[in-house]
């Protein structure tokens, strides 16, 4: 006969009377009736039958995606201190929770059969797990208070709710393993050794001789623990907690999706055929968001990442992506009173809207996913509809309309600076194996010339067959809608694509990562996909093939500037690099590469128009560059160089800095040996 005493098993409710248990389990169904109820006054401005559904039907849409930045919280461990600390609490909660469901099936449904689970090798196994990711739990708890309290990032708000939840959930973990330590002290069991942190306390417990005192403490720690358990869990809706619900839907829900690709409101087209153009173009009411939007409002943590990585935000101009989205998302819970609330005027200020770069590193940065940028985008498409454009934004729209590119400069004067260059247009010779898409910049900007004029003479020295649509070309429409003028977009792109699928285009090169942003990840959608390389990509590939004989430079401090709409839009960071690594004698400095890379301030149409700012951000740029002792400052995009040779001409001290594209930087050391750079 096997004896039951040496079988391991989990001795449920020791010490505790039944009048405790009859007060858990009405306090257990109190909290839970309170605990619904909450979920569902908080879930009303996107409804619970969407909440649900996300999470029973929009796993299974990318599990990969959402493994990866949900549970194992990619996002979070990129920043070693606030990623460990989120890792403790988050998984050490989760098997927490789970082990506390398997008491609960174990005491509740499965004794009731007769059967019991929570026994011999399993059980063992069980309890030395809650002990560890107990352990991991306080461990975050403790890196989270001395956060808040002794650290204090600049970019983090602390509220009195926050001190309160950190606190209970801290009483939480102790109490837990207190209860369980007195436990082994007053019924010593032969397997308490696998309950490593329970056993240790024990011993402690033990020596001081509690008797019926361990009792009464125990049955006392074991009342205010669930107590506050409880009460913890009915605050979950009603507190930062909500963020683990709805910030997990979020994150499920979104989807894996280029942070340059922008939502498209109507289809042009569509709407030309029916003739039904009463349509509403962006949104300037809270109720006019979709529930998915509102959601994301909804799922923000109030972290601050967004805030401490914005290049507005930085440079002192008016706008903080944190604050747009909590102020945004302090409207879903009264729409009686703002249901008709003019948010351009009352929430988010103009200032706010037009200071977004559309740079991408809030995105990057966001732990729950919230694309911040898509707000503001779809703000100033009702502000364009509306005709609350300044005269600068009219100027570069009526530019566009009636030049076909931002600079109102002549189809003509497009192809002036080609002379002489033996550049063929597709007129001229439709089998060529690549276009060359020059760009606005490059066609009408003095010193962006001498970067097609640079990629050019590289194409030509290794063979590459490729020409050019010369007048033909217009403008992307990137800038346009950006601005937030879709219509004018799409209409530029169909007219784009029209021409590229009429000259039979199927592979396009383009020095401008605003260009190759458009046509990779816009295009495609009103029927233009074709194979895209950016000038770094595709000379990249030229020095791998062994193209070019490249002689010995001088030795070089150089820091490369990822630009935004290639790096953090479309992943482009070793091309670059590879280029660089080429050339004999660079000495790379790194400021803040690749993800983290800092913005020039050009983008999301900034170039095109004045922003109010304390600090231009292209001179906080350059700031950290000098700093690190960079010489020269490689750039991959016409506007990012635009943006700091103006820095250069307005700021002596930033004289010894030297500017140059990476395919400028590759013919030098092409054409010239042991030439100076500097």
């Amino acid at each position: 006969m096997i004896n039951l005493l040496q079988i391991p098993f989990r001795d449920d409710f020791i010490f505790i009377p039944e009048w405790m248990k009859i007060i858990l389990y009405l306090a257990f169904t109190i909290t839970f009736v309170t605990f619904v109820y909450g979920i569902y006054v908080k879930t009303k401005p996107i409804g619970l039958k969407n909440l649900i559904n996300v999470f029973l039907k929009s796993f299974n849409n990318n599990v990969k995606f959402t493994l990866t930045q949900w549970l194992m919280q990619r996002r979070l461990i990129s920043r070693r201190y606030s990623g460990f600390m989120h890792w403790g609490i988050f998984f050490g909660s989760f098997v927490l929770f789970i082990g506390t469901i398997i008491v609960f099936i174990d005491i509740d449904i499965i004794q009731l059969a007769g059967y019991k689970i929570l026994q011999g090798g399993s059980y063992l196994v069980f309890e030395m797990l809650l002990d560890l990711f107990g352990i991991l739990f306080i461990a975050g708890l403790i890196l989270a208070i001395i956060r808040r309290t002794i650290l204090k990032p600049s970019y983090l708000e602390t509220r009195r709710w926050d001190y309160i939840i950190l606190s209970g959930l801290l009483f939480m973990g102790l109490s837990g393993f207190i209860m369980e330590g007195l436990r082994l002290a007053l019924k010593p069991v032969p397997w308490e050794a696998w309950s490593f942190v329970g056993s240790q306390l024990g011993y402690l417990f033990a020596a001081a001789n509690l008797d019926q005192n361990g009792v009464i403490l125990y049955q006392s720690i074991w009342l205010t623990h669930a107590a506050v358990t409880f009460l913890i869990a009915v605050a979950i809706p009603f507190s930062s907690l909500f963020h683990i619900i709805v910030s997990s839907a979020n994150v499920i829900l979104s989807k894996n999706e280029p942070i340059g690709q922008l939502s498209t409101p109507f289809d042009l087209k569509e709407i030309t055929e029916s003739g039904n153009f009463d349509i509403k173009i962006g949104f300037n009411n809270i109720q006019d968001l979709p529930w998915e939007k509102k959601l994301s409002l909804l799922a923000c943590t109030n972290c601050g990442r967004c805030q401490n990585v914005c290049p507005a935000t930085a440079s002192g101009r008016s706008l903080n992506p944190r604050l747009v989205i909590q102020n945004l998302r302090n409207l879903l819970g009264d729409t009686s009173t703002y249901r008709n609330l003019d948010l351009a005027q009352n929430v988010v200020s103009t200032e706010e809207i037009w200071g977004c770069t559309m740079c991408g590193a809030c995105v990057q940065q966001c732990p729950v996913l919230i694309r911040k940028p898509d707000y503001l985008i779809d703000l100033r498409r009702h502000l364009i509809a509306n005709g609350m454009a300044d005269s600068k934004m009219n100027l570069l729209l009526t530019n566009l309309q009636t030049h076909g590119n931002p600079y109102g400069a002549r189809s003509h004067d497009r192809v002036l600076w080609l002379k002489d260059l033996n550049v063929k247009t597709l007129d001229e010779d439709p089998n060529v194996e690549y276009l060359y898409w020059v760009g606005c910049a490059a066609a009408f900007d003095l010193r962006a010339q001498s970067i097609a004029k640079s990629i050019i003479t590289l194409l030509q020295k290794a063979g590459v067959s490729f020409g050019v649509l010369g007048m033909k070309e217009k403008c992307t429409g990137e800038v346009v809608r950006r601005l937030g003028e879709e219509s004018l977009f799409q209409q530029m792109a169909m007219d784009n694509i029209e021409i590229l699928n009429g000259y039979g285009v199927k592979k396009i090169i383009t020095h401008c990562p605003h260009c190759y942003n458009t046509f990779k990840n816009e295009y495609p959608q009103f029927g233009g996909s074709y194979t895209i390389l950016h000038h770094t990509e595709m000379l990249s590939n030229l020095l791998k093939e062994g193209k070019f004989n490249l002689r010995t430079t001088h030795n070089h401090a150089i820091g490369i500037h990822d630009s935004c709409y290639l790096g953090r839009y479309n992943g482009i960071y070793n091309e670059p690099r590879s280029i660089l690594n080429s050339l004999n004698g660079v000495k790379p400095v790194d400021v803040r590469t690749k993800e983290e890379s800092f913005c020039c301030g050009a983008g999301g149409a900034n170039f095109w128009y004045k922003v109010n700012e304390t600090t231009r951000i292209p001179d906080l740029r350059l700031d950290e560059f000098t700093e690190a002792g960079a010489k020269t400052v490689v750039t991959e995009c016409p506007f990012c160089l635009s943006m700091f040779e103006e820095s250069l001409k307005a700021n002596d001290e930033y004289s010894g800095l030297e500017i140059k594209d990476i395919a400028e930087l590759l013919l030098s050391a092409l054409e010239t040996e042991r030439k100076n750079l500097v």
